[in-house]
């Protein structure tokens, strides 16, 4: 009889040791968690549970589970449920959304279990939830990020690549890619660099990739063959990235065609109206020169002075014309005419003018 009185004892420790460790565990708070009835009555529930839900543990009492799951998520878990009921499945785990007190929505992932009394009945359901609203909103912002990028990207009006470094391949590309090439997506995604590329060969493509990925990042021109075969001048910047462990450069290609001949008509612009300037410039040195030489005749010394004052509007329409050009608006190319007079014989050039140019100057709109 003592023997039996001391395991009984023992026993009675062990239960009462492992119901305080259940209820440590319980209120510990590591995740929400819950006791209900199968008649929807809450047996216990953890102070971590309660504040998910936004309620105090009195306030909870007054709600049912169902009240606590949104709308669009009640019948979610029916099924499951049924077969946990019918003794099919002791045990299942889903994502739910639940409405806290203050109207927001709490993600969780929800695991439900429970125990059975003799005959199979449940007698209670254990549930454990896990709130995960703040990895759901970390995933939106993320997915919004990659949205907004992807459009960036693809209505870049400036080619963007992404080449894999191993083989200078290109793996991604936006719609400017083939559009400012001439190509369709597929026949572009079926091109190597190489065949764009009108001076280097697929061996100095790759040689150039991989120089670049050791340098990190490079700036520089190329010329590019469009499908219709037209030769296109591009500024290319390039930068070594890694995703995924792998290493890509991501590649801007610019289209500098136009620029390029815009600066080309600047170069001969600036030329033609160095010359222009230095026509009328010399006549009147010239001319005023003459009419300093002792012992020259009044009336010519006078025809001298008519020519510097001539000669002087000339230049002052020359630079009124360029004032007015500065004025205009951007990217407008400028083109000019010119038309001759006869200089007067005797007035001293430092330069051989045969004739007096007036130039005018006016503008063309780029389209």
């Amino acid at each position: 009889i003592q023997r039996d009185v001391t395991e009984l004892r023992l026993i009675e420790k062990s239960l009462r040791e492992n119901e305080e460790m259940f209820r440590e565990y319980f209120e510990l708070g590591l995740v929400g968690m819950a006791i209900e009835s199968p008649s929807g009555k809450w047996i216990k529930v953890n102070e971590k549970f309660c504040e998910m839900l936004g309620y105090t543990c009195d306030e909870l009492n007054t709600k049912s589970w169902n009240d606590l799951v949104h709308p669009d998520d009640r019948q979610k878990d029916l099924e499951s449920y049924r077969q946990l009921q019918q003794g099919k499945i002791d045990r299942y785990s889903l994502e739910k959304r639940h409405i806290r007190k203050d109207g927001n929505i709490v993600h969780c992932i929800v695991s439900i279990g429970c125990s059975r009394k003799p005959g199979g009945e449940v007698a209670y359901l254990y549930i454990l939830a896990v709130d995960i609203t703040s990895l759901r909103e970390t995933e939106r912002q993320l997915r919004d990020s990659e949205s907004r990028y992807h459009a960036l990207f693809d209505q870049a009006a400036d080619t963007i690549l992404l080449v894999d470094v191993e083989g200078a391949r290109v793996v991604q590309f936006n719609t400017a890619a083939h559009e400012n090439l001439g190509y369709t997506r597929e026949e572009f995604a079926r091109l190597k660099i190489s065949d764009i590329d009108v001076h280097e060969s697929e061996e100095e493509v790759n040689r150039t990739v991989r120089d670049i990925a050791k340098e990190g990042a490079r700036v520089f021109e190329a010329q590019q063959r469009t499908k219709s075969g037209q030769i296109r001048d591009v500024q290319i910047n390039a930068r070594l990235i890694e995703l995924g462990g792998k290493q890509y450069l991501q590649s801007i290609w610019r289209d500098v065609t136009e620029l390029k001949q815009v600066d080309r008509m600047k170069d001969e612009f600036i030329g033609m109206v160095s010359h222009e300037i230095k026509t009328p410039l010399a006549v009147i040195i010239g001319a005023l020169s003459t009419a300093t030489v002792k012992g020259l005749p009044e009336d010519q010394v006078e025809e001298m002075i008519r020519d510097a004052v001539e000669y002087s509007d000339i230049l002052n329409d020359i630079v009124d014309n360029l004032l007015e050009l500065s004025r205009s608006q951007s990217r407008r190319l400028m083109s000019f005419t010119a038309f001759s007079v006869p200089t007067r014989q005797g007035v001293h050039c430092p330069q051989d003018s045969s004739s007096k140019k007036r130039v005018r100057f006016s503008t063309t709109s780029r389209m």
